[in-house]
């Protein structure tokens, strides 16, 4: 990616210089076109390759195939548009490309009609031999020529056209004479049907709104707009027979504001509403034509009704109940009453008016989330289901969805529906919309039945395209970025055959946090462009080529004002590595979730804050080379939970040190933003080989770690810099305290000094010797236990718990140095006499218990004495307790050297 962006750059620049020298020749005032046009082509062909970027690596969707020419077409403000067949549907496309010729690119030209192509002109014309939706575009040097199997196809191609036409030509003032690089483009479509949803309901949006959505999707080639135009929140198409679900139903008194899962809900309090008159829809449905774009209505039954419910309650089933059009999100438990004919004829009735404005072949009927609730007490509903044998309210539905299907298909109409409809059974005329996961839709198409395929895991718009939620507008939760939706497979899981009755795939904009139409592009663009290329082409192995060819589009977002969410695009560059396959230090043992330091899962028995605490990454470290320039990180946290007296960038960020004329050197950290965090760490570097040490957060677990370098940099494990295993079993002093950056607590600082392999056992508020805990210790192999604890318990569990966390350790390794490491004398203790008392009767304690047992005979126990760690200057804590970068100096070097001899006479013994 590095290496493209240099060449597109240099490229870029002379291209700028090639079309500056080229326009200057054209019109010298002494020099005639005609004299010049001799050599022009010349001239072209040595220039095209710089100075137009509009060839293979630009359109998306990915064509085909595609050919290069070595020529080029100069299309001026007086090349026609010569359409070679005089239908009234040539015409619409012929103005079409006029249109937008000059909306893209101020270019004005004339459509004509000849049956024979022209030369220095685009030529449009029908090829019965080609597929229907397939079109060929041809660009040489005397015209450009675009045939296609029908006039769908046409479109197509010019959408193709729009994008071969190079975007450096975009939104200028005045346009003429571009230079467009021979290519000669075969293409059509993977699947019959590419559709994008859009939901009117939960947020409305004009007419103009609606059309400007239609035209991003003409853009990516979608084919199919699936209107969603009622739901609980409002009912948004005028229906003549029933005024009342536009009067009543289409305005809710007031919006959920907050987050539907925020314990409590707030409201803005003011009426919000709209609805689509009959002529308007008729208008949107023609503008949609022209694009040839169908249009398919929903019209969601028998739940999520409480609109319509509102306008006629009679519908439902509880009697002489009132409603209110959903003011909130989520759910409701009253639905249609299926036990009353009234509820067929309403549906019948809606969906006569509904088939007059749309002529689609389909007609979605919903058929999600409904409760069955009312139905199990409603005697109408139970008395039908004894009537038709029906067994269980499930099956209410089933026969709802049966009888509806009858009354569309009398109409020469299908359904679809999401795949609840297939519970309980469906018939196989009915086309499933399969949106929980793709289950339903393998099962249906298995069974015959054609399916779309609209999984909520990677096409469900309304969710993030980000992890960093906190810099995002609000969403309904989830995560669905470009790359995973370019990575969906519709037909995964199913064979060949089966695979035929997959219709194509859906993008969903569901608007429940989405307000207005800025918004609603930001959600929607450049994630349709991945959903277009999965529907549109065959050849989607390629992200990183995709990318390439999705810039130039953006080129096209911003020349038509769509706002588009530029992530993709702003991310750090280079290529980046799963930290586990790297090197990892600082581990006790192994554990079941990578980055945590004891296996909580197996120790089952220490107590809940201890097991929480041990799941941060305290002390844990990647060691690795590289070569890289840069080095960066893409990491996600579990809690993000900020501390009063902790930096954030120690809780939860990454600490980078490079190894450098044989010391460890600080070389920059990574600051987290949020739960998810992408950051360069450290930029400029030479090039040489450099030994790095990452360390992770200590007061937060490490959910995903990417480690990122150059391009073409190498980045491969390192052995382990440090040797030994030394467990530190402590407080939150060995945890990390206040230190500024992971790298610099305690236990870290000791390992870079020392060469010995320190391990941060520690616990912030809980090194407080539990059995559980011990047990736990004295299954580890290590040369060494340090217990720095003293801390936390009281006087009183000292001596009742320190016994045995020393003889049971002794038991389990009767050679291994136990090191006890008195309290340090907390600062406010100086002044504080109740913190002074209880700091002095810790360390009597330990004292106490250590010289016992010394005198017990039990070897190799040790115990170092408080001895003014911190200082006495009371600068080495943030808050009297915890200590600092300052304290942490202070304590290592209080302890480091007494710790070092205590090993070292171990080692001679």
């Amino acid at each position: 990616m590095l290496v493209f962006e240099a060449n597109r750059m240099f490229f870029a620049i002379l291209a700028d210089i090639a079309k500056v020298v080229l326009f200057q020749i054209i019109h010298l005032e002494n020099m005639k076109l005609s004299s010049f046009s001799k050599c022009l082509p010349a001239f072209l062909f040595c220039f095209v390759l710089f100075f137009t970027d509009a060839h293979a690596s630009t359109i998306v969707p990915k064509p085909v195939s595609i050919t290069r020419q070595n020529t080029s077409f100069i299309l001026k403000s007086t090349t026609p548009i010569n359409l070679q067949d005089a239908s009234d549907l040539m015409q619409q496309n012929g103005n079409y490309l006029a249109e937008q010729l000059l909306s893209y690119y101020n270019l004005s030209l004339t459509v004509e009609q000849n049956k024979k192509p022209q030369k220095d002109a685009i030529n449009i014309a029908l090829d019965s031999d080609l597929r229907t939706d397939e079109y060929i575009l041809d660009v040489s040097q005397k015209s450009i020529r675009l045939v296609a199997g029908s006039d769908r196809g046409v479109f197509y191609g010019i959408q193709t056209l729009l994008q071969v036409i190079p975007s450096t030509y975009l939104s200028k003032t005045s346009a003429d004479n571009l230079v467009v690089e021979g290519v000669k483009i075969n293409d059509y479509p993977r699947f019959g049907y590419r559709g994008a949803m859009l939901d009117v309901c939960r947020h409305f949006f004009s007419v103009e709104e609606v059309k400007r959505f239609i035209d991003i999707l003409a853009l990516h080639k979608i084919n199919t707009f699936h209107w969603h135009l009622t739901e609980d929140q409002g009912w948004r198409i005028e229906i003549k027979k029933y005024p009342k679900l536009t009067e009543i139903g289409s305005v809710r008194a007031q919006t959920l504001v907050n987050h539907y899962n925020d314990k409590v809900h707030l409201y803005d309090g003011e009426p919000y509403g709209g609805y689509y008159t009959q002529e308007q829809i008729k208008d949107v449905v023609a503008y949609a034509q022209k694009r040839f774009i169908t249009i398919i209505p929903e019209i969601d039954m028998p739940g999520h009704v409480t609109a319509a419910l509102a306008a006629y309650p009679q519908l439902a089933c509880k009697a002489n109940e009132t409603f209110k059009v959903g003011e909130k999100w989520g759910v409701f438990k009253d639905v249609l009453c299926i036990g009353k004919e009234s509820s067929f004829e309403f549906v019948e009735n809606v969906l006569l008016e509904v088939m007059d404005l749309f002529p689609s072949k389909y007609i979605h009927i919903g058929g999600d989330e409904c409760p069955t609730e009312r139905w199990k007490k409603c005697p109408d509903c139970q008395k039908l289901m004894a009537a038709k044998g029906l067994n269980g309210e499930s099956r209410l539905q089933n026969y709802f969805t049966g009888q509806v299907e009858a009354f569309l298909q009398e109409h020469g109409r299908e359904i679809i529906g999401w795949d609840e409809i297939l519970e309980g059974g469906i018939s196989q005329t009915a086309t499933i919309m399969s949106w929980r996961g793709t289950k339903g839709g393998i099962k249906a198409a298995q069974k015959g039945n054609n399916v779309i395929m609209t999984p909520g895991t990677h096409c469900y718009f309304d969710k993030y395209q980000s992890l960093k939620k906190n810099s995002e507008p609000l969403a309904i939760g989830g995560y669905i970025p470009v790359s995973k939706v370019y990575d969906f497979d519709p037909l995964a899981g199913l064979n060949e055959q089966e695979g035929q009755n997959v219709l194509g795939l859906q993008a969903n904009l569901w608007t429940e946090y989405i307000k207005d139409f800025d918004h609603l592009q930001y959600m929607l663009l450049p994630r349709l462009a991945a959903l277009a290329e999965v529907g549109w082409s065959s050849d989607t192995e390629d992200y990183d080529d995709f990318l390439i060819r999705l810039e130039n589009l953006t080129k096209i977002y911003k020349a038509q004002d769509y706002n588009y969410a530029r992530h993709i695009f702003t991310d750090i560059k280079g290529k980046f590595v799963d930290a586990d396959s790297l090197t990892i230090v600082g581990k006790a043992m192994p554990t079941s979730k990578l980055y945590h330091r004891v296996d909580g899962e197996k120790y089952m028995d220490m107590p809940a804050p201890v097991k929480s605490l041990y799941t941060n990454s305290a002390g844990i470290a990647i060691a690795f080379q590289t070569n890289s320039s840069v080095i960066s990180a893409k990491w996600e946290v579990q809690k993000n939970q900020v501390y009063p007296n902790i930096p954030r960038i120690g809780s939860m960020g990454l600490d980078l040190y490079i190894k450098k004329n044989g010391k460890w050197q600080f070389a920059g950290a990574g600051i987290p933003e949020d739960k998810y965090s992408e950051k360069y760490i450290v930029t400029d570097m030479d090039t040489s080989t450099k030994e790095c040490l990452l360390y992770l957060p200590t007061y937060d677990e490490i959910v995903s770690l990417k480690i990122g370098v150059d391009e073409a940099a190498y980045i491969l494990p390192a052995a382990s810099p440090f040797v030994g295993k030394y467990v530190i079993y402590g407080s939150s002093i060995t945890q990390g305290a206040s230190a500024s950056r992971a790298g610099m607590a305690y236990p870290a600082r000791m390992s870079r000094a020392t060469g010995l392999n320190f391990i941060n056992l520690g616990l912030s508020g809980n090194g407080k010797m539990e059995k559980p805990v011990i047990d736990m210790l004295a299954d580890i192999e290590c040369d060494a236990f340090i217990m720095d604890c003293i801390a936390n318990p009281s006087a009183e569990q000292i001596r009742e718990r320190a016994p045995y966390a020393i003889r049971h350790l002794r038991e389990k390794h009767p050679n291994t140095p136990i090191i006890f490491i008195q309290s340090v004398v907390r600062e406010k203790g100086y002044f504080n006499a109740k913190v002074e008392v209880w700091n002095r009767q810790q360390n009597e304690a330990i004292a106490e218990v250590v010289k016992n047992l010394q005198n017990e005979n039990i070897p190799y126990l040790y115990l170092i004495e408080e001895d003014d760690f911190l200082g006495t200057d009371h600068e080495g804590t943030v808050d009297g307790v915890h200590p600092n970068d300052l304290g942490f100096d202070r304590l290592i070097n209080a302890v480091q050297p007494k710790i070092q001899a205590i090993l070292e006479l171990h080692k001679d013994l």
